[in-house]
């Protein structure tokens, strides 16, 4: 039976990190509810950890693919920046689904509310060593609500540039 684990939304991060917590499995996995990913990604995100050698120290990613030019720019832009400050490679950080083992929550010890959520999951992983492998994914038309970081112009440059400052925290001002 579905339980309800919020009482009011903080953010996108916060709502991610209550469910996962919740969450009673070995293995923890997020993804978009809006139907923009396909459930079946987490299924096979699990197949390709469990074939890695360690899956206790691996996250499975996905990697969006059949992406238009803007969004392609953004993502490909903003992983590039995020690499070079975080010196960490990181690549298509908001793609879905995310899965791990549940260890790893611990080291999620002052993650963001918002949307640089998947970031600070990816950089601590990066921090602690594991693994990160991806499998392709297809990012469809949202089939439920809407997104709350792109609505219009406006919004998605304060998410863009929210996620450019918060990286330079994570680099220097101890955001982690």
């Amino acid at each position: 039976m579905p339980q309800r684990v919020r009482r009011r939304n903080r953010g996108y991060g916060h709502g991610i990190l209550t469910g996962v917590q919740a969450a009673r499995g070995e293995f923890v996995a997020f993804s978009h509810a809006d139907m923009q990913c396909s459930p079946a990604d987490v299924f096979r995100a699990y197949e390709r950890l469990l074939a890695a050698p360690d899956p206790s120290r691996t996250l499975v990613k996905g990697k969006r693919s059949a992406r238009d030019a803007s969004a392609s720019l953004v993502t490909n832009g903003m992983a590039v920046l995020a690499s070079t400050v975080l010196l960490t490679p990181l690549t298509d950080i908001n793609a879905q689904p995310k899965l791990f083992h549940r260890s790893h929550l611990a080291r999620l010890t002052r993650p963001p509310d918002g949307f640089q959520f998947d970031l600070y999951v990816l950089y601590r992983a990066r921090q602690a060593g594991l693994t990160l492998l991806t499998i392709p994914v297809v990012f469809g038309e949202r089939v439920h609500g809407q997104s709350k970081s792109a609505f219009n112009i406006l919004a998605r440059y304060r998410t863009i540039w929210a996620t450019i400052t918060y990286i330079f925290k994570l680099r220097f001002g101890g955001a982690a």
